[in-house]
C-alpha cells in the first residue's frame, strides 16, 4: 500500500541506523536526507578537520626553527654573506594532509551536483561540478554533463560563480592544484613575507641598505645567499672569520611553491578562504536549486 512502511525490505544495517540510513548506489554514499548539500557539507568538515591537522603540523615542524639567517665573514675572499639556511626538510606529512584539505574542497562541489541530478543524467560516472579553462568551455560543460537538469536557476548561478581563469581564479587555481596533486605531491616551500632594509641594518649594523623591502624564498637546497658584500684586499688582514646565527630572525612562513596554483601565497590563510569561497558556492547554487 503507498504511503506504508514495510521494514521487512530493510537490511539489518538501515534498521540499526534508523531514519538516517545510507543507500550505496553504485560509488557514491547518499544520505537519506532531505537537504541536497549533505554530503557536500560532509566533504567541506571534513576539509576543515584536515586544515587543523595541518596547522598542527605545521606549528611542530616550525617550532623546530628549521630556516634561520646565517651571517658570515670570510678573510680569503674578503667578503661578508648573509644567508637562509635549511636545517630540516619540511615534513612529507604536511604535503600529504595538505592534498587531502584540497580533495575534500574540490569533492565537496563534485558531490552536490551529483545529489542534485546523478539519478536524471545519462552519465552519471561523468557527472561533476564544471570547473573550465574558459567561458566557451565551460558553457560546452554545462551541456554536455546534462547540468541543465538541475534547472535554469542553477546553470545560471554557476556561470555567475565564473568557475575558469579570468574570473574566479580561486576555483580554477583548485581544481588546478587537486589535479596536479593526482600526479604528483605539492611541495610546500618556506619564505620570508617580509625583510625590509631596516631589518638588515638590524643583522649588521655596519650595513647600510635603504628602502628596500623584500621577499625571499627558502628553496629545497640546503642554504640561498641573500645579501653578499665584497671587501678590497687591505682589508682582508683585519676580518676576523666567522659563521653564526643573526640575532634578529625575520617570521618564516610556509607557502605554496614555484609554478603551483596559488604561488608564494601562504598555505593556512589560502585554505581558509578556499573553504569560504566553496562554502558560498554552495549555498548559492542549494539557494538556486530550492528557489
Amino acid at each position: 500500500m503507498q504511503g506504508s512502511t514495510n521494514t521487512s525490505h530493510h537490511s539489518l544495517l538501515d534498521l540499526l541506523i534508523g531514519e538516517h540510513f545510507y543507500i550505496f548506489h553504485g560509488a557514491s554514499l547518499l544520505s537519506k536526507t532531505d537537504d541536497v548539500a549533505y554530503g557536500a557539507k560532509l566533504k567541506i568538515e571534513r576539509a576543515k578537520q584536515h586544515v587543523n591537522d595541518l596547522n598542527r603540523e605545521m606549528e611542530a615542524f616550525m617550532a623546530q626553527k628549521p630556516f634561520r639567517l646565517i651571517a658570515r665573514q670570510d678573510p680569503k675572499s674578503a667578503t661578508r654573506t648573509i644567508s637562509i639556511k635549511t636545517y630540516c626538510p619540511i615534513p612529507e606529512q604536511i604535503s600529504l594532509i595538505l592534498g587531502d584539505a584540497i580533495h575534500n574542497m574540490r569533492s565537496a562541489l563534485d558531490l552536490l551536483i551529483f545529489s542534485m541530478i546523478g539519478h536524471l543524467v545519462t552519465n552519471p560516472d561523468g557527472l561533476y561540478f564544471p570547473i573550465a579553462k574558459s567561458y566557451d568551455r565551460l558553457k560546452g560543460t554545462l551541456e554536455s554533463r546534462q547540468i541543465k537538469l538541475a534547472g535554469e536557476n542553477v546553470v545560471a548561478e554557476i556561470e555567475a560563480l565564473e568557475p575558469y581563469p579570468g574570473g574566479c581564479e580561486e576555483l580554477w587555481e583548485l581544481q588546478w592544484l587537486d589535479v596536479n596533486d593526482k600526479h604528483k605531491i605539492i611541495i610546500p616551500v618556506g619564505m620570508v613575507p617580509h625583510l625590509a632594509a631596516s631589518d638588515i641594518n638590524k643583522i649588521d649594523s655596519s650595513i647600510r641598505i635603504f628602502g628596500t623591502k623584500e621577499t625571499f624564498i627558502v628553496p629545497i637546497q640546503p642554504e640561498i645567499f641573500i645579501i653578499q658584500l665584497g671587501g678590497n684586499r687591505a682589508a682582508r688582514r683585519a676580518i676576523v672569520p666567522f659563521a653564526k646565527e643573526t640575532e634578529f630572525q625575520p617570521t618564516f612562513i610556509l607557502c605554496f611553491g614555484e609554478s603551483q596554483p596559488f604561488q608564494f601565497q601562504p598555505i593556512l590563510p589560502t585554505l581558509h578562504r578556499l573553504i569560504r569561497r566553496v562554502e558560498r558556492a554552495i549555498e548559492k547554487i542549494v539557494g538556486a536549486y530550492n528557489h
